[in-house]
Order: structure tokens, then C-alpha cells, then sequence
């Protein structure tokens, strides 16, 4: 089963049309970073401000004398920093051809122009129901998988000309005041301890705090963190939330984590960032838009895309350990 990314369109001869009565994929099709994120804003610039930055002066206990107090204080000015990040462009063409459009074994099923699959119960006919539909669905499957590993794991990125490609600063590559080096050792729980006095330090919130991790990892934290009591007809333990001095952290399994690092991100300091093209009509979701495109020969299609990144707030509300073992 390999997909074809060269020829650009959907034919009888590049794709398989086998009999099933389920439609399923083994790859990762759950968005577990971008289901937790409750804000969505829009910017109207390719670099926007996720925060602006002041600083205090260090507290001290000031003895003011007498002619200090009749002659007044200097007046400090606070200055301001940015973090910023970057507008990144997802895209991808979706074309068939009228022949395998026409040709397709499938059942007219209700709600194919919503949900965009089309299932039936008869193990002889296709399962995918219309084909552009089902193309249509499985890009903007793919579209959600490339915005959450950037969102992620995404390398900040400016676009400095036409053919320079800008990419978001994802949240667990951005953090670089809070991060805890495993030094390719075991996870353990002085490093979570570690971590999380960093993260207090450097003026984290906790108001919403999610762990993210791959299947490796969150076992190392079940087996660290987990305590079995007696019992005689169950075994077995699973820690989804992990209880610390700084607040109760839920735990996420995703796929799209390095199987070496541990994200330890503030989810009320997370907004879904649009750059909405004006004029333009948008899916449901309100990040991409479908264009359908006039097609030279005896085909449909047209293109999904849209203007996207990530608001983190500051990479110091959010943490990390990384370069963990991995085996």
C-alpha cells in the first residue's frame, strides 16, 4: 500500500479499489494537542506578537531618607520585549479523474457532503462512497496532522522571499528557559522535580497544565509515578494525571511527540492562530478554505488550504525534558 505523489490526480491505475465494509488507517489520525486548545485568534500579519514582555525591578527592602523622600525618586521606564511567531501555509490538490469517479463500486449513503466518507454494510462495495468527497476528507486529514507536529515540533522559520517557505515556532522546540536535559538516561522523578521548580521560577501559571508524551514515555511515568494496591482479582496501573507541588498535570499519549521528549505545556496559554484571506469561504472548521479549481482535461478537483501557526504566550510558561532514553 503506497500512496501516489507524483502523477497529481486520482485514477482507476493508481489506486486500489478493494472491497471492506470499514474504512481504516493505522496512521495517526487523533489530534490530541489540538483538541485541548479552547482560544482561537487572527492575526493580519505573515509575524504577529504572541506576548508583550515587562520586566520588575528586583525587590529589595530600600532605606529612603529624609532628603531622598523631599527630592523624589528617578523615574524608571519599563521597557517591552516581543516573542513572536510566524504564519505558516498548509496546502494540498485534491484531483479525480471523471473515469474513476464514474467507474467506483460504491452505496449513496446520507451526510456524504458533511462527514465526507461514505460506509456501507455489504462487504463488496467500496467503502469510501464518493471519491472526491473521500479525497477531500482525507487531505484535510492530512492538513490537521501537519498543523499539529508544527504546532509541536515545527523549526521557527522566516520567510525572507517568494521562495522561502515561512514555518511556526512549535512549543516544545521553542522552549529554552524551563528544560530539563535527560542526558539519553531513564526518566525519573528528580527530573520532574526539576523541571517543575524551573518552571515555578521562571513565572509559569499551571492554570491548565498538560503532559504530552509518546507510549514510551508514558510508561516510564506510569512506573515511576504509579502504585498498585493489593488486590486479588485485578492488576495493573495507568496514571493519566500526574498529581505535583505546582498543580495537577493531565497526561497525553500523542504519536507526534519525539519518542525522547516530554512537553509540559500550559494549555490556557494556547490559541490557534488564522490568517483569514478576505473574501474568501471557509470549511466548518474555520482553518481551511476549498477551492475548486477549473480543470484542463476530464477531472474534478480543487485545492485545500490555509494560513495558520501557534500563540503560546511565552515559551516560559511551558516546559520541558528532553534527550531522555528511549529503550
Amino acid at each position: 500500500m503506497a500512496n501516489d505523489t507524483s502523477t497529481g490526480y486520482s485514477t482507476n491505475w493508481n489506486q486500489s479499489n478493494l472491497p471492506g465494509d470499514r474504512l481504516i488507517t493505522f496512521s495517526p489520525v487523533q489530534w490530541p494537542f489540538l483538541s485541548r486548545i479552547t482560544k482561537r485568534k487572527i492575526a493580519h500579519s505573515t509575524e504577529f506578537a504572541m506576548t508583550a514582555q515587562y520586566a520588575l525591578e528586583a525587590d529589595a527592602a530600600t532605606a529612603v531618607t529624609e532628603a531622598e523622600s523631599v527630592a523624589g525618586p528617578t523615574a524608571i521606564v519599563y521597557d517591552l520585549t516581543n516573542e513572536t511567531n510566524y504564519i505558516q501555509t498548509v496546502h494540498q490538490s485534491v484531483n479525480v479523474s471523471d473515469i474513476s469517479r464514474a467507474s467506483q463500486n460504491r452505496l449513496e449513503v446520507a451526510e456524504v457532503g458533511s462527514s465526507g466518507l461514505g460506509y456501507t454494510p455489504s462487504p463488496l462495495a467500496s467503502g469510501r462512497g464518493d471519491l472526491l468527497a473521500h479525497h477531500m476528507t482525507l487531505a484535510q486529514k492530512q492538513l490537521y496532522g501537519t498543523l499539529e507536529y508544527s504546532a509541536l515540533n515545527g523549526t521557527k522559520t522566516q520567510a525572507t522571499s517568494a521562495s522561502v517557505g515561512a514555518v511556526m515556532g512549535g512549543i516544545l522546540k521553542s522552549v529554552t528557559t524551563a528544560t530539563v536535559d535527560g542526558s539519553t538516561g531513564d526518566l525519573t522523578k528528580a527530573m520532574v522535580d526539576e523541571l517543575m521548580l524551573e518552571m515555578q521560577t521562571a513565572g509559569a501559571m499551571f492554570e491548565m497544565p498538560v503532559i504530552y508524551c509518546n507510549g514510551f514515555q508514558k510508561m516510564q511515568l506510569t512506573k515511576i509515578f504509579g502504585y498498585q494496591p493489593a488486590s486479588q482479582g485485578s492488576g495493573g496501573v495507568n496514571v493519566n494525571v500526574l498529581v505535583t507541588d505546582f498543580g495537577k498535570w493531565e497526561i497525553v499519549v500523542s504519536r507526534r511527540i519525539p519518542t525522547d521528549d516530554i512537553l509540559f505545556a500550559d494549555m490556557a496559554n494556547v490559541a490557534l492562530v488564522t490568517m483569514p484571506i478576505p473574501g474568501s469561504i471557509y470549511m466548518p472548521d474555520g482553518l481551511l478554505r476549498y477551492q475548486p479549481k477549473e480543470q484542463a482535461g476530464a477531472s474534478e478537483g480543487g485545492l485545500l488550504d490555509g494560513h495558520v501557526s501557534i500563540d503560546f504566550g511565552s515559551e516560559k510558561l511551558h516546559g520541558s525534558i528532553t534527550n531522555l532514553s528511549t529503550s
